[in-house]
């Protein structure tokens, strides 16, 4: 709501009339003294501004202090501050890679068990009903026009076989079942298929293990029908209030936005992702930051593109055996985890899973595990007394902390 002046029957012929500046008219001064032909300062004028001016301060809770605003001190200018504040919160989205600019393990693997993907994107191909499905990246063509924003890669899930039962899911889990409690949120994503098909999307708060959790509680956004150009698609679902549950003991409680494709064979894609109570459009964060966050759920030894199990010495863990009769490893992980981690061991020299390499003068693998007392949020630590003396030892690892 607010005052149009040239539909105000009082301003009629004592107004500008509109221009680039003033796009629905301006005020005039009287022509002389007395002469009746400039804009009246009236009471409809006088409330359409003290009306912005409390609506401002009520929208953040602010009680006026009864002294006039000046350049120095301003309530309003501060209640502005306060509100950008608040929408560039709430604009902040909770998918940290929306672009799939990381790919922890493997840029293409085939699901025939439900696993993660991309970072926290968790597939399900419908195992139940015997589906399979391959998950990849893929990359765009440079300069593409199709989906704005010039992003570089976006994920492919190629439904190869098709459950007979159950349902082929792409989710993706939130840290903390309280996240966007009682909001609405805006779920906004490009996508395409290779033939046309529909996608139900969902919102599902899970309250974790252990001890005596709450059901876990879905909430349906409806369904959207996918074809086969790229589209964009903007979601709003009212989230429920978790007042009144209860978390399990485990602290692995989390809120999920679902994706459930239909139980058929063909390929389903999708992009620039975007979760958020906000309005904003999908931003590319800057690379560093995306991989600090990424790194609070999972962490490898490998380059940021070398798929796990990969047979190369590069950004490997290394060290020698000293000649004592017991030996000591401890590494630091590079950002602290969400949990303690599952570290999971490769060998450089073989590729193989649980290993590590032996070498002096011919590589030899020689299983290994974090122990126990040693492992951490941040660091992991081998232990053991049956490493050989004066031999170099050499690791790849990952460490998952995923929901």
């Amino acid at each position: 709501m607010a005052l149009d002046p040239e539909n105000l029957p009082e301003f009629a012929g004592k107004i500008n009339p509109a221009d680039a500046n003033y796009t629905r008219g301006s005020a005039v001064d009287v022509s002389s003294p007395g002469a009746g032909d400039g804009t009246p300062f009236i009471e409809e004028l006088v409330n359409d501004t003290f009306g912005w001016q409390q609506a401002l301060l009520d929208e953040v809770g602010a009680v006026p202090t009864g002294a006039p605003d000046t350049a120095i001190a301003s309530q309003y200018l501060d209640a502005f501050k306060e509100l950008i504040a608040i929408q560039s919160a709430n604009d902040t989205p909770v998918i940290i890679d929306g672009g799939f600019n990381i790919w922890p393990e493997f840029l293409t693997n085939v699901f025939t068990s439900d696993g993660y993907s991309a970072n926290n994107f968790f597939v399900s191909p419908g195992t139940l009903g015997g589906g399979t499905a391959t998950v990849s990246r893929q990359n765009f063509i440079l300069g593409q026009t199709d989906v704005p924003g010039n992003p570089k890669h976006f994920m492919n899930f190629d439904q190869t076989i098709s459950p007979g039962s159950g349902q082929s899911e792409i989710a993706h889990r939130v840290e903390f079942v309280e996240t966007f409690s009682d909001t609405t949120t805006t779920f906004k994503f490009w996508a395409k298929a290779s033939a046309n098909l529909n996608v139900d999307v969902a919102f599902r708060q899970n309250f974790g293990t252990s001890g005596a959790p709450s059901a876990a509680v879905e909430t349906s956004g409806g369904s959207i029908a996918v074809t086969t150009l790229w589209q964009k698609f903007t979601i709003e679902i009212p989230v429920p209030s978790v007042s009144g549950k209860t978390l399990g003991t485990d602290l692995n409680d989390y809120f999920s936005l679902v994706l459930t494709i239909d139980n058929t064979e063909g390929i389903f894609s999708l992009d620039t992702t975007s979760w958020s109570t906000g309005k904003g459009e999908f931003v590319i964060a800057d690379m560093q930051t995306i991989i600090k966050k990424c790194e609070r759920y999972y962490e490898k030894s490998y380059q940021l593109d070398t798929p796990t199990g990969t047979i190369t010495p590069i950004n490997r863990a290394l060290f020698n055996a000293p000649s004592t009769d017991t030996l000591q490893y401890s590494y630091f992980l590079k950002s602290t985890k969400r949990s303690i981690p599952v570290i999971t061991f490769f060998s450089p020299g073989t590729g193989n899973v649980g290993f590590m390499d032996e070498s002096n003068p011919v590589i030899l693998d020689v299983a290994v595990t974090a122990t126990t007392p040693g492992l951490g949020n941040n660091k992991f630590e081998l232990v053991s007394a049956s490493f050989s003396t004066n031999k170099r030892y050499q690791f790849h690892f990952t460490a998952d902390a995923r929901l």
